[in-house]
């Protein structure tokens, strides 16, 4: 929204006051998926299976724990504080906390799978060995999908109005 409103010069249409209601939503969403994520891990420590204990020690402290913490640092504490002070919720601020919560997003969904699949959840199961390394092919999907929601956003944002005509017609009157 922030590069469609200098872009296509909608200042005037798409105020400031826009971007802070979208980031306190955001910040409100933000704090309960906290709450959630926090309630799943707390659920599997309380439960004391031995191989979710090893997964979870694969998350907090084994080989995964920098994608782990950067999840929980950059896309819930670091964006809750952004949006959370007044000095920080300006434009840059919740298009900041917006992007890191994207990004700790799909590192969530990362973590889902991979560590899953490198300690063995059942009994006489194989863990993966090493490290997973995404294929090319992995990586041409991923670039392909976020090439085609730019995409179709851009023929989205040409075939109809990102400003609705009515507010550019009353705008056009009152000056």
């Amino acid at each position: 929204m922030a590069i469609f409103r200098r872009v296509y010069h909608l200042e005037e249409f798409i105020k400031p006051v826009h971007f802070k209601n979208l980031g306190l939503m955001l910040l409100v969403l933000d704090i309960a998926i906290l709450y959630f994520t926090i309630g799943e891990y707390l659920t599997v420590l309380y439960g004391g299976r031995t191989s979710e204990l090893a997964w979870m020690g694969t998350l907090f402290a084994g080989r995964y724990w920098p994608y782990f913490w950067f999840m929980i640092v950059g896309s819930f504490i670091v964006p809750a504080l952004l949006i959370g002070f007044p000095q920080t919720r300006t434009i840059k601020g919740i298009v900041a906390a917006a992007v890191l919560v994207d990004v700790g997003m799909w590192i969530e969904r990362f973590l889902i799978v991979v560590p899953s699949l490198t300690v063995p959840q059942i009994p006489g199961a194989q863990g993966m060995e090493g490290l997973y390394n995404p294929t090319w092919v992995e990586w041409s999907i991923t670039a392909a999908a976020f090439a085609g929601f730019i995409l179709l956003f851009a023929i989205f944002s040409k075939l109809f109005p990102l400003a609705s005509l009515w507010e550019m017609s009353e705008a056009r009157e009152t000056t």
